[in-house]
C-alpha cells in the first residue's frame, strides 16, 4: 500500500543546498521546473499538464517495456511482465477514461481490475540518441552507468524511467546500491 510522506521540492541548482536540505537528511525530494524546465521529456511528452499520451505512442509504441501491476505483490515489490508500449498506452487511455481507478490516498481496486505502471524501463539504453532529459550537476558522477557504458559485451544501465496513471505508485525503495532512498 503506498505511504503517505512529506515531500518537499527543490528548485535550486546548489549542490551544498540539496546536500544538507536533503542528501544529509536522507530526506525524498521532487526536482521542480527550476531543475527540469529545458528537459526535452518536459516539453514533449506533456501537454496541457497532462501526459501527452498520442506524442508518447507516436514516438515509442513499438518499443517492449517492463510493466508492474500494483494490485499484485511478488516479495518485496509489484509483480512484473512485458508489453508494447502502445498497448500499454492504450490500457493508460481506458484508466482516463474508467471511473475504476482510485483516486490518490484510496484503496487498490478490486482484483479483476489491473493498476499498471511502467517500471524500470531502460529509456536511455533504448533510446540513446533521443536526449529525455539531463542529469543534474551534482548527480554528474554517475559511476554506476559509467560501468555499463564502458563494456562493450553487455548493454545495460541504470537510468530509468516510471510513468503510469493516477494512483499507481512504486513501494518505497532504496536505489541499486543502497546509497539514496527512492519514492
Amino acid at each position: 500500500k503506498p505511504v503517505a510522506m512529506s515531500v518537499s521540492g527543490f528548485a535550486d541548482g546548489d549542490f551544498l543546498a540539496f546536500a544538507e536540505e536533503f542528501m544529509l537528511r536522507n530526506e525524498p525530494c521532487v526536482f521542480t521546473e527550476h531543475v527540469t524546465r529545458h528537459w526535452k521529456s518536459r516539453k514533449l511528452w506533456q501537454k496541457n499538464g497532462k501526459p501527452d499520451l498520442d506524442y508518447l505512442a507516436r514516438e515509442f509504441g513499438d518499443t517492449t517495456v517492463p510493466v508492474a501491476d500494483c494490485t499484485t505483490r511478488q516479495l518485496s515489490s509489484h509483480s512484473k511482465r512485458e508489453m508494447k508500449f502502445s498497448d500499454y498506452i492504450e490500457y493508460w487511455r481506458s484508466c482516463n477514461s474508467s471511473a475504476s481507478v482510485p483516486s490518490e490516498g484510496e484503496g487498490l481496486p478490486p482484483p479483476e481490475h489491473k493498476l499498471l505502471y511502467t517500471k524500470d524501463w531502460h529509456f536511455v539504453r533504448d533510446f540513446p540518441d533521443y536526449g529525455a532529459y539531463v542529469v543534474p550537476d551534482f548527480f554528474g558522477s554517475d559511476w554506476m552507468n559509467e560501468v555499463w557504458d564502458a563494456r562493450k559485451d553487455v548493454q545495460d544501465d541504470y537510468r530509468f524511467v516510471y510513468m503510469g496513471p493516477k494512483g499507481t505508485w512504486t513501494p518505497f525503495h532504496a536505489d541499486v546500491f543502497r546509497f539514496v532512498q527512492s519514492l
